[in-house]
């Protein structure tokens, strides 16, 4: 049997290998369109240049009410479902796209160096790896709508946040 190479794989394949690959990765280009990517490297951006948590208001007093307000379920709940429905989006062929990582670590690192904290750190990271999967995978949420719109407007996101339809990425239009 006559072996095709499938360029995207970087190997050769012969008869239903060769189809089962090429019809997985129509899939996954399917799946994780790369129109999404600019808000992403806005965000990235965003955090390189030191703008999307420079205007953060939050004391350093205030920082561990604050970690305590996201344990209330009227928060939690909420994170967890986003954050369950986007790694199921995601699975295991995305598990980390570099971006997303490369924006966690530097939203982590910036975190502490400003309120040396490592649970604000952790979380600011977390809201961003969430926020950059949820772009990648395309999943749209009101309520992860509200988180970003909380950070891009200045405020650590707890509690109650303002649920806000329409997609992720116009909140970068606005």
């Amino acid at each position: 049997m006559q072996e095709v190479l499938c360029p995207q794989v970087g190997a050769s394949f012969s008869g239903q290998t060769y189809l089962f690959w090429k019809r997985l990765i129509s899939l996954k280009q399917y799946c994780f369109r790369n129109t999404d990517m600019d808000s992403l490297d806005k965000l990235i951006a965003n955090a390189n240049d030191g703008t999307l948590l420079h205007k953060l208001t939050l004391e350093q007093k205030d920082i561990h009410y604050a970690l305590d307000q996201r344990d209330h379920p009227s928060f939690d709940n909420k994170w967890m479902k986003a954050s369950h429905a986007v790694d199921t989006l995601k699975g295991s062929a995305a598990d980390a796209d570099a971006r997303v990582a490369q924006l966690r670590k530097i939203l982590y690192l910036q975190s502490m160096e400003r309120w040396e904290s490592p649970d604000l750190a952790a979380c600011i990271s977390d809201d961003f790896g969430l926020i950059g999967d949820a772009l990648i995978t395309q999943y749209q949420n009101p309520w992860l709508n509200g988180l970003l719109l909380a950070y891009l407007s200045s405020r650590f996101p707890t509690g109650e946040l303002q649920e806000t339809p329409g997609l992720l990425e116009d909140a970068f239009k606005a």
